[in-house]
């Protein structure tokens, strides 16, 4: 079953920048919310080398017809040279939820 809400997954260094760009993409009408988890630990490989880091993880709600125009804003904000940004179909939403991330959303992203 198709929902009308999507779920953008994104990391920062820190939560200040996490806060900044988040709050942004709301003030925008890009997202309906933003969840911001700390302390969440990466371990990848960046320019052949094996990095540890400390970073904020951001969960992004806002409606599948956005999506795309989200993720490129959130590459536009966004501090890192290669993000990630990552966005998901939830197999099921609540419909009242899913009501309320349409009512925040502006009239120009669902189009």
């Amino acid at each position: 079953m198709k929902t009308s809400i999507a779920l953008l997954l994104t990391s920062f260094s820190d939560e200040t920048q996490a806060i900044a760009v988040v709050r942004s993409l709301v003030e925008e009408q890009c997202v309906a919310c933003g969840t911001i988890l700390p302390k969440a630990t990466s371990i990848y490989c960046w320019q052949k080398k094996l990095k540890e880091v400390e970073e904020v993880m951001v969960l992004l709600k806002t409606s599948h017809h956005c999506v795309e125009k989200c993720m490129q804003r959130l590459k536009e904000l966004h501090p890192y040279s290669v993000p990630e940004i990552m966005a998901f179909e939830p197999m099921s939403v609540d419909s009242e939820y899913a009501q309320w991330v349409k009512e925040v959303l502006c009239d120009t992203m669902l189009q």
